[in-house]
């Protein structure tokens, strides 16, 4: 992946998550809760803590933790096209870098790289709060057909309608 330029990214919206997710959701005990917004520029951003229910290793997040970030905000870039159907992975790659501590608050960016037909793929890496790099990503997506995709109605929701912060750096 290239080298991230770290800069001031416009917020324009909050994204619809499902309560029950454990990354995005309200609802799961040890979840992340994160809060995942839509820049002007076309990325998904995922604002997150971990804690130490998160740990892998004594005061860093767990692998699995990081890679659910990843892959949570990596799918929410493919939702950001117009009528843009829902997807499911299919290949998640994942570099780590750097060790994501524990007791943290993460930026995980992604965005929509290519599409060919059904098949989606998307870029992203999670900023540590020292601006450091932990791990980045790419990820194919397969969009659903409709009649598989029906059941993923009704269940996104803006979860608590918090006021949206102006910008990100990133």
């Amino acid at each position: 992946m290239e080298k991230h330029e770290i800069r001031e990214h416009r917020i324009i919206r909050e994204l619809p998550r499902d309560k029950n997710c454990f990354v995005c959701g309200v609802k799961a005990a040890d979840g992340l809760r994160m809060k995942i917004y839509a820049t002007d520029d076309g990325y998904a951003i995922g604002l997150c803590r971990t804690e130490a229910a998160h740990q892998g290793f004594p005061g860093v997040a767990h692998g699995g933790i990081v890679s659910a970030c990843l892959d949570e905000v990596l799918w929410f870039s493919t939702r950001l096209c117009e009528n843009a159907p829902p997807a499911m992975t299919v290949e998640l790659n994942i570099h780590f870098l750097a060790k994501t501590p524990t007791e943290s608050n993460l930026r995980v960016a992604a965005k929509l790289v290519r599409t060919e037909g059904r098949h989606l793929y998307s870029k992203g890496f999670i900023l540590l709060e020292d601006g450091t790099v932990a791990a980045e990503a790419e990820g194919h997506f397969l969009a659903l057909r409709p009649e598989d995709a029906a059941v993923t109605h009704g269940i996104y929701t803006l979860v608590d309608g918090d006021d949206l912060p102006e910008t990100v750096w990133f």
